[in-house]
């Protein structure tokens, strides 16, 4: 599975000007769009929406900082 994770900045500016649309363009090529809880709660705290393409996952458990620490 091909994944894209997006970081708080592209998707705040682009939230900013009103462009999802165009991240949106860009996320149709990839299987799957991610980002973290912490990063939605970012947009949300400057009110911008989480776009409906982009799923919000949690990294904070066992599993996934055993995987970091396997990947690092």
């Amino acid at each position: 599975m091909t994944v894209l994770v997006w970081d708080t900045s592209p998707i705040l500016h682009a939230g900013r000007i009103d462009r999802l649309d165009v991240l949106g363009d860009i996320a149709s090529g990839w299987a799957h769009n991610v980002t973290t809880a912490a990063v939605a709660e970012e947009l949300e705290a400057d009110s911008v929406a989480v776009p409906d393409w982009l799923e919000v996952v949690h990294v904070d458990g066992l599993v996934e900082l055993v995987a970091l620490a396997d990947w690092l």
